[in-house]
């Protein structure tokens, strides 16, 4: 976990990554605090998901977040960022170091037993100057796979950074629907008519102060919502019965599920942005499903009746022959774009 500095009042990212060249790991734990100088978010890193674990994250008490990587499986957990730290500082703080620690650690093999696990400091300087930037890039993530990256029309999006009050996001001038914000944290919807051919012009305005940026833009940019709301682990599935799928409660073979996520692009008909959903849209390319790796129908996949549009839903039927598994992985594809690894089903 680097240091990094930042101007009062802006949102730096603090990387954590785990290295283990000699050893073996499946799992890890450790506490993140911080201090009171300082306000957090998190997102699951990009090797969690790449390694088919779940990143779980519970608040034991303010400012002391305990974080578990892990999976229903043996399988070792490879090299690389296992979390993301949106950092935001107070406006007009004077010039000092606020602090970050990885506490409590520890780590199992993938037989079980213990394997030594050191953590470490971050320090974030606070610079004299003023506020640069609100939002940064890097803090515009999907909604639903919490990772970074180009947005995609229709896409539902979390921006972490400094917010006094709701803002004001456009994409290109238009407005974005926002239907959440807190602190340090928004949720809105990118506007349906977004310009794929180049880069967004996106401004965040907040009263008389104006933040602009530019992210990348895709056709799609698919994920599937989680329970753990970390971009990893069971998914946002609802059994045939309409029951949450989970270990204790898993489709059977032949069962149809829904899959509950975003990003998957222009829908026909182009639907309002910031309405709920009425008309069962799709997407402009066929979408396939696979599950444990086993190809699956789709019998559906297009708006979520009663959901905000851009919230997307796909039935999936899993495949005759699958095999008991409490953690079976299971992707969305849509053309050449397909969703975060690491999100599982449950089945019997």
């Amino acid at each position: 976990m680097p240091n990094e500095s930042v101007n009062a009042g802006d949102t730096v990212l603090v990387s954590v990554a785990f290295s283990s060249p000699n050893q073996a790991v499946s799992a890890i734990q450790f506490d993140l605090s911080w201090d009171p100088s300082l306000s957090v978010n998190v997102a699951t890193g990009g090797q969690v998901g790449a390694s088919n674990k779940t990143l779980s994250a519970t608040l034991l008490q303010p400012r002391d977040l305990r974080c578990m990587v892990w999976a229903m499986n043996g399988k070792a957990l490879s090299d690389g960022e296992v979390l993301r730290i949106y950092v935001t500082t107070p406006a007009g703080a004077a010039t000092g170091i606020g602090q970050l620690a990885l506490q409590n650690l520890s780590a199992a093999a993938p037989d079980g037993t213990p394997v030594a696990l050191q953590g470490n400091w971050a320090n974030v300087q606070f610079l004299a100057g003023t506020i640069t930037q609100v939002l940064q890039p890097s803090g515009i993530v999907n909604g639903a796979s919490f990772l970074s990256g180009p947005v995609s029309p229709g896409e539902v999006i979390t921006l972490f950074g400094s917010i006094s009050n709701i803002p004001v996001i456009l994409f290109n001038g238009v407005p974005a629907p926002i239907f959440y914000a807190n602190s340090n944290q928004v949720n809105a919807v990118v506007p349906f008519g977004l310009n794929i051919s180049k880069p967004a012009q996106v401004q965040i305005q907040q009263g008389t102060s104006i933040a602009t940026t530019q992210v990348p833009v895709a056709a799609a940019s698919p994920g599937i919502l989680t329970q753990s709301t970390t971009g990893t682990g069971p998914g946002a599935i609802l059994n045939q019965d309409y029951s949450v799928n989970s270990s204790v409660n898993p489709a059977a073979p032949g069962d149809v599920v829904m899959v509950y996520g975003t990003g998957f692009g222009v829908l026909n008909p182009l639907p309002p942005d910031g309405q709920l959903a009425t008309v069962l849209a799709t997407p402009g390319s066929a979408v396939s499903a696979t599950i444990d790796g086993v190809p699956a129908g789709v019998i559906y996949a297009g708006a979520a009746p009663g959901l905000i549009n851009g919230a997307i839903q796909v039935n999936v039927t899993v495949p005759a022959g699958a095999k008991p598994n409490p953690a079976a992985a299971i992707s969305l594809t849509m053309g050449s774009f397909t969703t975060q690894p690491g999100v599982t089903v449950s089945i019997r």
